[in-house]
């Protein structure tokens, strides 16, 4: 079974709009820039994917993107939902052959190589890993082609994306995974976490 990764990324000038009463344009860029890298190197130290795409309106994005050795794929014009950005990627994921795909949340400072274990051992159809409040979801397996819509995008996302899931017949397991459980959305977030600021991998 061939598994493949999609994390989507809004382009990084963009990026973490919620924390500007905080931290100034080039802040929340280079902390989006931090968040997004240390995420693809979890993933590509894991050693579980075949390749890992990275969806993206953004040219820094994407460039990053590649020197880190990921697919691009560009988001449709004219914008779309954040739900319908990732049905899209889906898609086009299936149509290059692979079986089953993870996305994952670009904003997870935490993710090491370890976190996705986990996922791939809880079984089912579909695995969810909801967000630290059990609202959102950080993490999404799916099986290809496509089976539902999913809800990214919805701060419920996680029963949105349960339900449908459910609703096509897919037998849903969550995976709570600590490591992917906090993202970076609200001054919050950042309370301890100067760390935020290298790039890089954790251990595993």
């Amino acid at each position: 079974m061939t598994t493949a990764a999609f994390v989507p990324a809004k382009a990084f000038g963009r990026a973490k709009s919620r924390l500007s009463a905080v931290l100034g344009e080039a802040e929340r860029a280079r902390l989006a820039r931090a968040c997004f890298s240390r995420v693809i190197e979890a993933l590509s130290a894991s050693g579980r994917f075949e390749a890992i795409f990275v969806g993206t309106d953004g040219d820094e994005v994407e460039s990053l993107a590649r020197a880190l050795g990921c697919d691009v794929l560009r988001d449709p014009s004219p914008p779309r939902a954040f739900s319908e950005i990732v049905d899209a990627a889906l898609d086009a994921i299936a149509a290059r052959g692979f079986d089953r795909a993870l996305v994952v949340m670009a904003d997870l400072p935490e993710a090491r190589a370890g976190s996705f274990e986990p996922i791939f051992d809880a079984g089912g159809d579909v695995v969810l890993v909801p967000d630290a409040e059990g609202l959102g979801t950080s993490a999404l397996l799916v099986p290809l082609p496509r089976r539902f819509d999913t809800a990214f995008g919805h701060h419920d996302s996680g029963a949105r994306n349960e339900r449908a899931a459910r609703g096509a017949g897919c037998a849903v397991t969550r995976a709570h995974v600590p490591t992917l459980a906090r993202d970076v959305d609200g001054p919050l977030d950042l309370v301890g976490r100067d760390a935020l600021y290298v790039e890089g991998p954790r251990e595993t």
